[in-house]
């Protein structure tokens, strides 16, 4: 199903993923109750386990770094073949989303 959001220019929301990053010691089951009602609205969700939360258990501290971890979110977009995100975080999670846009703006389409 495809919707599109209000404006005469703006992109059908399904053709841009939406990128879900959950809080602290949170992970991606956290965002559950919330993906009906995104799937509905035409999203294609993305639901990374953030380092050190769920199945992602780092070897080395520096991959809990805030670099790094922006850094692993270009290889997962990389490896899931999505060049761009509407990106959406809770805490900590919201933290890194806008670590991510001020490192990456060319990976964000929305925030």
């Amino acid at each position: 199903m495809t919707k599109k959001m209000s404006g005469p220019d703006t992109p059908q929301i399904d053709e841009v993923p939406l990128l879900l990053l959950h809080g602290f010691t949170g992970s991606a089951a956290n965002w559950q109750a919330h993906t009906p009602r995104f799937q509905q609205a035409g999203f294609r969700l993305l639901c990374p386990d953030l380092p050190g939360h769920g199945i992602n258990q780092p070897s080395t501290p520096y991959d809990y770094t805030m670099p790094a971890t922006a850094a692993q979110l270009v290889e997962f977009l990389e490896r899931t073949q999505v060049s761009s995100v509407h990106l959406l975080g809770y805490s900590m999670g919201g933290r890194l989303a806008l670590y991510f846009a001020l490192h990456y703006p060319e990976k964000v389409t929305s925030l």
